[in-house]
């Protein structure tokens, strides 16, 4: 047996044993198993966030499209980190405060109007499940490549342990094995990434060696020719995807306190910073080995056997490991949620016991689990279109949808309904038309790209309909005590939670160490 498989089979088990103990946790409470009763502390939050958001198809599907195109194709995944920022100072310390047990109680809360809260549930099973797909089909190319397993093997395997613990240790057995696994990989990442960047020549053979391989491959401009406007506008979709996805959104819910929800989501965002701006290097500079991949999903993985010593490789096997497990773990999480509580209790049996309603939530969890692996074992597409296609639909319909419920008084219920409806109308439309006339010649001809297109649209719509039709005296009142939940005080970004000075000096400090970051990046781009 190889080192690398030796290495995952090891974190694979170690995850398992820990995802099985923090089960106890649960002891019976649907919030327990939902959100973790509430309890998560700093360190905690830092780990399920980051853990969450950074998942395998990072170091597969981004990876390959850095190794494509460049590591300017990689701009989008700088947007998400600054939309960490947004969600946690505009979206999350809100939403905590209203002590929401499921994402779709946003919208149940907030408009008490059954289509919207429907639609909003019904995109959260079928997106939450597209992006399962994604992440096991990943995994399985993983699994085949690590263990010399046949594709379908790695799948079902992956499939059963993952579906083992969260069926039994939801969002304790989540947030645990996430502290773990991404504590893995940031720390692979800054061991490896730099050794991977010294085997192949170092920073000069990447800023002049692949320069004359692959002209124009640091360029915003890039050889493809994606205008400039076309990668700000996936910069700013990414940034609003970050702060509306469910399974990200949840993470607020099990948050012990403001003070250690905002740390622990600024500290992650500092983290995937420096995570990514290594990693995306190291990809990229895989180019210089001219290698071809019958998979270009392999791109990604491809230095861990050949520029890395073994040990170091086996440590990002466990790396790859986490990112997938820690994040399949979260959306099936979501999607029994939506089962049983959001459909099953707030429309079948409204007083159904609440062991019953933990059973049911179980059982939806790994019907969703073996479902996906089904998609999964269809090989849809590379990872990322898979992936970047249930963000799109988030972005489109989620996002907008809360912001302007949260901080627009003039939002009507029905200018939401229409605006969600049209967003998952036009992304899906501009999509297929990116898709027919090739990414380039589509980003050249309208500038935008298909999921900003789709989120403009659904944006617009909800504006324009709430300006033409007005909010019943009950459902005002509804939103107006929505509102109080989150805002008690009148005030947006206040912190109601004790803050120290050394809170607000951390704080500032990792916004600070973002910035230098992120203008290194661009100087790094334009030079």
């Amino acid at each position: 047996m190889s080192p690398y498989a030796i290495a995952g089979i090891g974190f694979t088990i170690l995850s398992l044993v820990i995802g099985l103990y923090a089960a106890t946790f649960v002891k019976g409470r649907v919030a327990g198993y939902y959100v973790a009763g509430r309890q998560a502390g700093g360190w905690f939050i830092w780990g399920t966030y980051l853990g969450t958001w950074i998942s395998v198809g990072t170091f597969l599907g981004v990876a390959t499209l850095v190794w494509q195109l460049g590591p300017v194709r990689g701009m989008w995944n700088y947007g998400s980190l600054w939309g960490i920022g947004v969600f946690a100072f505009f979206i999350a310390i809100a939403l905590r405060r209203a002590r929401l047990l499921t994402v779709p109680d946003i919208f149940w809360e907030m408009w008490r109007n059954k289509a919207i809260h429907i639609i909003a549930v019904l995109i959260l099973i079928s997106m939450m499940w597209v992006y399962t797909v994604g992440q096991i089909l990943a995994m399985g190319k993983i699994y085949q490549w690590i263990f010399n397993f046949d594709f379908t093997v790695g799948t079902v395997l992956f499939t059963a342990i993952v579906a083992t613990y969260v069926v039994v240790g939801g969002m304790w057995a989540d947030i645990t094995t996430d502290l773990v696994q991404t504590v893995t990989f940031v720390v692979a990442a800054l061991v490896a990434a730099p050794m991977a960047i010294a085997a192949l020549g170092g920073w000069p053979a990447l800023t002049n060696q692949l320069v004359q391989m692959k002209p124009g491959v640091w360029d915003f401009d890039t050889p493809q020719h994606f205008p400039l406007g076309y990668l700000i506008g996936l910069f700013f979709s990414w940034l609003a995807f970050t702060a509306a996805t469910p399974h990200l959104i949840t993470r607020a819910y099990s948050a012990k306190s403001e003070v250690g929800l905002v740390k622990g989501l600024i500290g992650s965002q500092l983290a995937a910073t420096i995570f990514l701006w290594f990693f995306f290097a190291a990809a990229s500079g895989v180019f210089l080995q001219q290698q071809r991949f019958d998979d270009p999903d392999f791109a990604g993985v491809y230095f861990l056997q050949n520029l890395l010593p073994v040990p170091i490789g086996m440590l990002m096997v466990g790396a790859m490991m986490a990112a997938a497990l820690s994040t399949v773990d979260s959306l099936a999480l979501m999607i029994g949620q939506g089962v049983a509580r959001d459909i099953y209790q707030r429309y079948i049996n409204p007083h159904v016991h609440e062991g019953q309603l933990l059973l049911i939530s179980r059982i939806a969890v790994a019907a969703s689990i073996v479902l996906a692996m089904f998609g999964a074992l269809s090989r849809p597409a590379l990872v990322i279109w898979v992936l970047q296609f249930a963000a799109a639909v988030f972005l489109a319909t989620y996002f907008p949808a809360i912001i302007l419920g949260l901080y627009w008084k003039r939002a009507t219920g029905i200018g939401v309904l229409v605006g969600m409806i049209a967003g998952l109308i036009v992304y899906p439309t501009l999509q297929l038309f990116e898709a027919q006339m090739g990414a380039v010649k589509f980003a050249t001809t309208y500038i935008v790209s298909a999921n900003l297109g789709g989120f403009l649209a659904g944006l617009l719509v909800m504006i324009v309909v709430s300006l033409l039709t007005k909010s019943s005296p009950d459902e005002a009142a509804r939103i107006a005590g929505f509102r109080r939940r989150c805002f008690p005080e009148g005030k947006i970004l206040a912190l109601h939670d004790k803050v120290t000075p050394g809170d607000w000096q951390f704080l500032w400090g990792v916004v600070a160490v973002n910035v230098i970051f992120l203008v290194v990046y661009f100087y790094l781009l334009t030079t």
